[in-house]
């Protein structure tokens, strides 16, 4: 499982006067210097804090454990995956853009999704829908979702998962992030991106994110639009 955490900071200094701290030794002396709680000791093993450039950090007593501690109780991070289907980006939204996707995975892959149900709205923002696996699959028999975005004009759509199916199994969050990106020559990317957040209960034994799910339904919803305008 892979992820990842940000922080953006508004320093009102000039990223010049930054990076000679930042970009230098001189970052991990004064971590040191000014955060012993957080860096115990700082050694340089080899290097002049170019490329290449190892270091030795230590931490102070229990230092590390309360670091892991606080990263492992809301756990969060992002998996992506992206697939160029061959077509126009306005094509391949209009399968994406509103109910239409959900009710074809069914019948392209429904070793995926057995049967997506309309529990309430129209394809925009505020829809609700009831997605159920298969027979067998491990876990929880269906999970309900709720589309957050859809944007027509730059053809995203988010969708968060409200109630079952992952919820039960970990995660605090699970939203689905689709967008189709338009390249030159009439071509487009489907970009599918999982953002989760694990809760604290299952921060040492996280469950397992994957897009391969969302790799495959890129790739049939591709194939479903090729052969109905007669390209395969």
């Amino acid at each position: 499982m892979k992820g990842s955490k940000g922080h953006e900071l508004e320093a009102d200094v000039p990223a010049a006067e930054l990076w000679k701290i930042y970009g230098t030794l001189r970052f991990v002396e004064l971590v040191h210097e000014l955060l012993p709680q957080v860096l115990h000791q700082v050694e340089v093993v080899r290097g002049d804090g170019g490329v290449g450039t190892v270091i030795k950090v230590s931490f102070p007593p229990g230092g590390y454990i309360r670091m892991a501690t606080e990263l492992t109780k809301a756990m969060k991070g992002s998996l992506c995956h992206e697939f160029e289907t061959g077509l126009p980006a306005a094509d391949v939204w209009e399968v994406y853009g509103g109910l239409r996707a959900g009710y074809l995975v069914p019948q392209l892959l429904p070793e995926v999704f057995s049967k997506v149900e309309l529990v309430e709205g129209d394809g925009g923002d505020g829809t609700v829908l009831l997605v159920t696996f298969p027979p067998g699959t491990p876990g929880s028999e269906a999970f309900k979702e709720k589309f957050i975005k859809v944007d027509n004009e730059n053809y995203i759509k988010e969708a968060l998962v409200t109630e079952g199916g992952f919820l039960d199994h970990g995660f605090q969050k699970y939203l689905v992030r689709i967008e189709i990106i338009g390249k030159e020559e009439k071509t487009s990317i489907i970009r599918s991106t999982i953002e989760f957040e694990v809760d604290r209960e299952h921060a040492n034994n996280p469950p397992v994110v994957s897009t391969s799910g969302w790799a495959t339904i890129a790739e049939a919803i591709t194939k479903y639009i090729k052969e109905q305008k007669g390209l395969e």
